[in-house]
């Protein structure tokens, strides 16, 4: 995880990115969904362009990945 990369616990990272704790731990664990502005500020966190950060999140997504179960 990104997060670990830096070294830095959830507390610090939340704080130095104005991103809620709670949140980060919900989207973390995929339990929450993000909205975009949340989402760009992780891509910058973590030194990616937003959509470099997409592409990334890509490569780790099972094949034939889907939000919707049919």
């Amino acid at each position: 995880m990104e997060r670990y990369k830096q070294g830095k616990g959830i507390n610090i990272f939340s704080f130095e990115y104005d991103i809620g704790n709670g949140l980060l731990s919900k989207l973390e664990k995929g339990v929450s969904d993000t909205k975009i502005t949340t989402f760009w500020k992780l891509a910058n966190a973590f030194g990616y362009k937003c959509s470099d950060f997409v592409k990334l999140i890509e490569k780790e997504l099972p094949e034939n990945f889907d939000f919707y179960n049919e």
